[in-house]
């Protein structure tokens, strides 16, 4: 593929800006561990779909991951901040520091993927994190739900 082309897939970022915003107006109407599923289920969506030989799918599912992701992390991180108690800026600190940890740790546990099953194995790999993701995502819910009850119980007392 020539690098013109290679370079317009970067176009694809594009697709998180729409997200994060459209995350946020949904985040007022469902919880937060819902959005952040929603967004987990879009990028796996992407992510079979760049299994399809086609330029075009593949264009589609790197749309869908960019999408998917932007609107996932958008909604974590402003869980993160919105949840704190104190030292807000720290937590959102400690969030960023462990996204990035976990961005630059992906090349490494992905490799084993790609040796075993090539692009097959990337997107297996990508799809049990993903599986992973949403497993905490669901102990999220759980916490939203204590943390509702709380407030609930703080609002009686007033």
């Amino acid at each position: 593929m020539p690098t013109s082309i290679i370079g317009i897939l970067f176009l694809t970022y594009i697709a998180g800006t729409i997200s994060s915003p459209v995350a946020g107006n949904l985040s007022n109407h469902l919880s937060q561990s819902s959005c952040i599923k929603i967004g987990i289920f879009i990028m796996m969506i992407g992510f079979l779909v760049t299994l399809i030989p086609s330029i075009f799918a593949i264009i589609g599912g790197l749309l869908l991951n960019c999408f998917g992701f932007f609107f996932s992390h958008s909604v974590a991180s402003s869980s993160v901040s919105g949840n704190a108690q104190y030292a807000k800026a720290s937590a959102s600190g400690l969030y960023l520091i462990f996204y990035y940890i976990g961005g630059s740790l992906g090349p490494f546990y992905l490799d084993p993927f790609w040796k075993l099953l090539n692009w097959q194995g990337v997107v297996l790999g990508c799809i049990f994190i993903l599986f992973l993701t949403t497993y905490f995502a669901s102990r999220m819910k759980k916490l939203e739900q204590s943390a509702k009850i709380r407030n609930m119980k703080k609002f009686i007392s007033v």
